[in-house]
């Protein structure tokens, strides 16, 4: 049985509703298509060629209004932000895909903010903001580096692409420990102190299905840290995004681990404890106004708002960004129903992507915006309030895409950001 949106099965209605008998009769011949496929179980929510094209109409519409609005900067997205790329590349580096970056506003032994960043050559490097070269380590990994967590502003906790993981300091090649709670692709890490408990933890997820929680212990005698692997949960489809948060209202403080799931439009809750006990689904399905199967790709709690996550999305053949409101309280019970997610704004922000993108976003330290990658080689800014696209930066040329982001401000006294404002970075 083909699936719901498949061209075929579009085609085959096209040709029934509309009376073309022999020429339908033709084409189920040629497509081995079955007959009884064709009319679909509940004609009121049956994708058509029609409603397709109305789809496609409103999309073209709203792009439109973006670019229209893209000129009106009204308050809410603060400025200075940045408008000139600087490249970092130091002689004598090769080139090669850049995997990953973060920046540590400190990372010992170092007093100024440091920018780490992982590429497909299997290297870790470490930067100031202006692009010299602090260090560069080519084997934490058998595999390359695919997610780098800062832990205590002292040391380093990579995944890689075998799914291993690994705790090391910034200036040492070889780590202190490694583990490998997944089989492949261990793509996504969040970590979290819980201060009730004076407990630190920490959640990864892999393409082999699973997520993993784990709690950082620390050596009596030295003091450095290892990991302690605490649950698995296996999952009917890869996770995608990852986020831990503390949700208001009630619940106790308890950290939750937020995923999504390949091929499914809900946001999973769990609590990150023993087991990763189910909380809460939210699904985001109910609000969204396309017709189109997605998933979250990255989400990211709100810099002062634990209410609130920024989410992007794996729309084809644009990004959508959403802001969800996260569930005030969650309930102890295993059940399987979703609910609708508060799904606060929506909007495509015009960002091209493919079925192998990897979409990101990345808060304004304000609050107020959000800064999404693209596969053109463009870093768009989108006002929250709004919902508006305000900001557009060409980072790459020649159909490079971007595909890791950070944001956030870089204070320094002797150095400047790329677009020349001294203490204002991203």
């Amino acid at each position: 049985m083909p699936a719901p949106d498949s061209p075929v099965l579009l085609v085959a209605r096209f040709l029934k509703s509309n009376g073309y008998d022999k020429t339908l009769a033709t084409f189920l011949q040629e497509t081995n298509l079955p007959a009884s496929s064709v009319d679909p179980k509940d004609p009121t929510t049956a994708l058509s060629l029609e409603k397709l094209l109305d789809e496609k109409r409103l999309f073209d519409l709203s792009l439109t209004l973006e670019k229209v609005e893209i000129l009106d900067h009204e308050e809410e997205f603060t400025t200075p932000y940045p408008t000139i790329p600087r490249l970092i590349a130091p002689p004598n580096t090769p080139q090669s895909n850049v995997l990953s970056v973060t920046l540590a506003p400190t990372l010992a032994p170092w007093p100024h903010p440091v920018l780490i960043a992982t590429t497909a050559d299997r290297f870790l490097r470490l930067y100031t903001p202006t692009g010299t070269l602090l260090a560069a380590h080519p084997a934490l990994h058998p595999s390359a580096i695919l997610s780098v967590t800062v832990l205590q502003n002292k040391w380093l906790i990579t995944t890689s692409m075998t799914g291993h993981l690994a705790l090391s300091t910034p200036t040492s090649p070889t780590p202190l420990c490694t583990t490998r709670p997944h089989t492949k692709y261990a793509t996504k890490a969040a970590l979290h102190h819980n201060h009730s408990t004076n407990t630190t933890l920490l959640a990864t997820a892999s393409y082999d299905g699973t997520l993993a929680a784990h709690t950082i212990l620390y050596d009596p005698a030295t003091g450095d840290p290892s990991f302690a692997h605490i649950a698995t949960l296996t999952l009917p489809t890869p996770p995608e995004a990852l986020a831990i948060i503390t949700p208001p209202g009630g619940g106790g403080g308890e950290p939750l681990v937020v995923f999504s799931r390949r091929d499914s439009t809900s946001l999973y809750y769990h609590a990150l404890a023993p087991g990763l006990p189910h909380r809460a689904t939210a699904n985001l399905a109910p609000a969204a106004n396309s017709w189109a199967a997605f998933h979250a790709m990255d989400l990211a709690p709100h810099p002062t708002d634990r209410s609130l996550l920024g989410v992007v999305t794996s729309h084809v053949p644009a990004m959508k960004f959403m802001l969800v409101r996260v569930p005030s309280s969650t309930g102890e019970g295993e059940g399987e129903g979703e609910a609708g997610a508060a799904v606060l704004k929506e909007v495509f922000v015009g960002a091209p992507q493919s079925a192998y993108s990897s979409g990101a976003l990345a808060w304004r330290p304000c609050g107020r915006g959000v800064w999404v990658n693209g596969d053109d080689g463009v870093v768009r800014g989108v006002e929250v309030r709004s919902g508006r696209v305000v900001a557009g930066l060409r980072v790459c040329e020649r159909g490079e895409k971007v595909r890791a982001l950070w944001a956030g401000r870089v204070k320094s006294v002797d150095e400047e950001d790329g677009e020349g404002r001294r203490g204002s970075g991203w």
